[in-house]
Order: C-alpha cells, then sequence, then structure tokens
C-alpha cells in the first residue's frame, strides 16, 4: 500500500512540473519580444511548431505507448521536456528555439498518453480518483506557471530561468530509479481495432464527428490566442510584467474551475446544453474582455476562460458517444487533432497582429467563436438525427 502511495506521488508530481514546462512560452513571450527581438508572429510560429507536434503527434504515439510502452519512457521523455522547454529562454535565436519546442513536443505526445496509462496501472483500485488527481496535478502546474517565471525572468532575467529545469529532471530521476520504471504497459494489438475500424467505416456518424472536430479546433484557436498573448494584451492594457503574469494564471485556474462544474452540470442537464451554455457564454465574454478595464476586466478574462474549459471534458464525451467502439481514437482526435488544428489559426492571429495590432488581431477571434456556434447548432442537429436512427 505505501509502495503504491509513493508511487502514485511520484507520478503525480513529475506530471505537476511536466506541465508547468508545457505553459512555459506563452507567459515569457512577451520577454521574448522585448530581450530578444521576436516578433509577434515569430511567436506564434513557436506555439505553432510546439503544438503541433506535441497534440497531432499525440494519438499516433498514443497507440504505439498501448503495446510498447514502459515506466521508464515517463523518466526519459519528462527530462527532454524539463530541459528543452527550459532552453528556449537562453538558446540563440528563433532556429534553436524552434528546435528546443519540437524536441520539447515529441516527448510530450508520448508522456501524456503513457502517464494516464501508468497511472491507471498502478493504481489497484479507485481508478477514476487517481487519474482524477494525476490530472489535477498537473492543471495545477500548467496554471502556476507565469507566478513562478515571470517574477523570476523580471528580476533575475530571463536566462535565469533555465534553472527552472531542475525540479523536473529531478523528479524523472525519481521515476527513473523507482518501481515505476519497471511499470509495463499490457501488450494490446491494434490490428482488431483496425479490422473494426475498416468494417463499420461507412456506418460511422462521418459529419458530426467532422463537425464536432471542427468545433474542437475553433475553441482552441481562442483558447491558445488568450494563453498565448494574455499577458502582452494586460501590458497593453496599461499593467506592469508582474501583474499580467498573474492575469494569465487567473485565466487558466478560471478555466479548470469551468472543467470541474461542466461536468457537474452535465450531469445533470445533459453535454450539449451545457456545450452551448458554455461557447454562448465564450462569444460574450471575448467581446467584454477586450472593451474592458479595470476590475471588469479581470473578471470577464477569468470567465472567458471558464466558459472555453467548461467544453473540454464535454467534446470529450460527445466523441466517445459518437464512435463508442473507438474511444481511445474518439479522444485523441478532441486532445490532440483538435490543438494541432487550432494551433494554425493561432498562427494566422499571431501575424495579424504584427500588422494591425493585437487587439484588433484579438477582436477577429469573435469570427471564429461565431462560426463555432453555428457548426455546434449543425452537430445538434446531426447528432440527433443519427441517434433517432439508430
Amino acid at each position: 500500500m505505501q509502495r503504491r502511495t509513493f508511487q502514485l506521488a511520484v507520478l503525480a508530481f513529475n506530471h505537476f512540473w511536466i506541465d508547468f514546462y508545457m505553459n512555459f512560452v506563452p507567459p515569457l513571450l512577451y520577454l521574448l519580444g522585448k530581450e530578444r527581438g521576436l516578433t509577434l508572429g515569430q511567436q506564434s510560429t513557436l506555439m505553432l511548431v510546439l503544438s503541433m507536434f506535441s497534440a497531432t503527434l499525440q494519438p499516433l504515439l498514443g497507440l504505439w505507448a498501448d503495446s510498447r510502452g514502459k515506466g521508464w519512457h515517463l523518466a526519459v521523455t519528462g527530462a527532454i521536456i524539463s530541459l528543452a522547454m527550459t532552453a528556449v529562454a537562453w538558446v540563440p535565436g528563433l532556429p534553436f528555439m524552434l528546435l528546443a519546442v519540437s524536441l520539447a513536443g515529441m516527448a510530450n505526445a508520448l508522456y501524456h498518453p503513457l502517464g494516464s496509462v501508468v497511472t491507471t496501472q498502478v493504481a489497484a483500485y479507485n481508478k477514476g480518483s487517481v487519474l482524477s488527481a494525476y490530472i489535477t496535478a498537473g492543471s495545477l502546474g500548467y496554471a502556476l506557471t507565469p507566478v513562478i517565471a515571470v517574477p523570476i525572468a523580471l528580476h533575475y532575467g530571463l536566462v535565469s530561468t533555465a534553472w527552472l529545469a531542475i525540479p523536473g529532471v529531478i523528479t524523472s530521476l525519481l521515476l527513473a530509479i523507482s518501481s515505476v520504471a519497471s511499470v509495463r504497459i499490457n501488450p494490446q494489438s491494434t490490428t482488431s481495432a483496425a479490422s473494426l475500424l475498416r468494417q463499420q467505416w461507412r456506418q460511422l456518424p462521418l459529419m458530426p464527428l467532422i463537425l464536432l472536430n471542427l468545433i474542437v479546433s475553433l475553441r482552441s484557436w481562442i483558447q491558445m490566442a488568450f494563453n498565448s498573448f494574455a499577458v502582452q494584451l494586460m501590458v497593453e492594457k496599461g499593467y506592469r510584467g508582474e501583474i499580467a503574469g498573474l492575469a494569465l494564471t487567473w485565466f487558466l485556474f478560471a478555466g479548470t474551475i469551468g472543467t470541474l462544474m461542466a461536468g457537474r452540470w452535465a450531469d445533470r442537464w445533459g453535454a450539449r446544453r451545457v456545450f452551448w451554455f458554455s461557447m454562448s457564454a465564450a462569444v460574450v465574454f471575448l467581446g467584454l474582455t477586450l472593451v474592458s478595464n479595470g476590475w471588469l476586466l479581470w473578471l470577464n478574462l477569468g470567465l472567458l476562460g471558464a466558459a472555453l474549459s467548461a467544453s473540454f471534458p464535454l467534446t470529450i464525451v460527445m466523441a466517445q458517444e459518437l464512435l463508442p467502439d473507438f474511444a481511445g481514437m474518439a479522444s485523441g482526435m478532441m486532445q490532440g487533432l483538435g490543438f494541432g488544428l487550432g494551433s494554425l489559426g493561432l498562427f494566422l492571429t499571431g501575424h495579424q497582429a504584427e500588422s494591425s495590432g493585437l487587439i484588433p488581431a484579438l477582436t477577429w477571434l469573435l469570427a471564429p467563436a461565431l462560426l463555432a456556434l453555428l457548426l455546434l447548432f449543425q452537430f445538434n442537429r446531426y447528432s440527433l438525427q443519427t441517434k433517432a436512427r439508430q
């Protein structure tokens, strides 16, 4: 019992730091632009490369981990993420920064699906609660990055943040020397799933699935834009760098609350109703965030983060309902493909901000937000028709 508790604690603590590093670049983009001369377009390119490697490869590497993953892979990928993400602060020039985030993205694409499987395998019982605690640890690390990294960068220089790699390397070493390293994922053949997919291809609800992927991509575009440029938005609104970093943490913490509340509301009122409400609220609070100041700005920014994140678990549930025989593939689409496509939109927003200004570029995000609402209306129609036929 004590051994299992120690294993789960090491996994959760390591996940805290890994997600901390995966949010390392966005709050420092302002300083990378100020001190290293990165334009808004180059900043969005950096985020695009990170997202494409991390999100797009995740379903494929997750499939590989199902049959060949081992516990020690977490230690290796965790150390790579720790060192590569913090290297962005000191490597010379954009090409080396892109190389660093590419390595981190590929390592992250294996770390996250494998980490969830190893955690549930180590947990002998209460697997749902254990996995929830594991995910919460990562969310907490992700939200705390701006609070820790930005003040260090402002007071001691951008290069000094490279020392933040130490906790991640240490926890990865703990994984390597602990019994977690010897955990092996039960070999599972993917042939039967692939064969079943070929057999059922014509019966799959393709239109609702396509619409849901498009909605998730549009939502991810907006979410990633504010995650990347919230600090610079607050600076343009007149706030100092330290306070601007806190705004990003507030945006992320509010998103965590939105995710938790959405699950409860979905059980009570249904996932589709809550999804529609959250996306409608996101449109409203997006507009209000851009035109407000003072305490109203903070309130609207938090509500925007909550509304955007609330739909995240709902889309996974709905995708799995559409593909009950391929739940893993459905989750990979929502967590990987959606964010990968959303990063393409972020790339456009960054280059638009470079030419016309940040606030006008963020204002244009109302277009994908409204389009997502329209597609959601169509998705509900198609999915209800599919249920009726079944």
